[in-house]
């Protein structure tokens, strides 16, 4: 299977590398890590980071299991992630991510 190579799937790349290794337990250390790497405008888009690494068939769910990570599935294409360690919780729609979600609405 050949692999998309442009400066975007390497920024994905590097961002699903950054998760394996640092394997953070909150989501202040999620989003923090989604900013630097992910290539997609987070605040163009009204959310705390966004995970554009849905395209390369992982999910962040999956990659943050290691670290402590349960998913509850809440609809179709969203979810809350919670740490079962430090109590932190990452509300996903999508590709977009929001940190502890209960602070926030979504609108679409």
């Amino acid at each position: 299977m050949s692999t998309i190579t442009s400066p975007f799937w390497q920024a994905v790349d590097d961002e699903v590398a950054a998760l394996v290794t640092v394997q953070p337990t909150t989501a202040a250390q999620v989003v923090a890590i989604l900013r630097v790497y992910d290539p997609a405008d987070a605040d163009a888009r009204g959310a705390d980071a966004v995970f554009s690494a849905e395209g390369r068939q992982v999910s962040l769910h999956e990659l943050l299991a290691g670290a402590g990570w349960f998913a509850e599935p809440l609809g179709e294409d969203c979810h809350l992630l919670h740490n079962v360690e430090t109590g932190s919780r990452l509300g996903l729609y999508g590709d977009l991510v929001y940190a502890e979600p209960e602070t926030h609405t979504r609108t679409a």
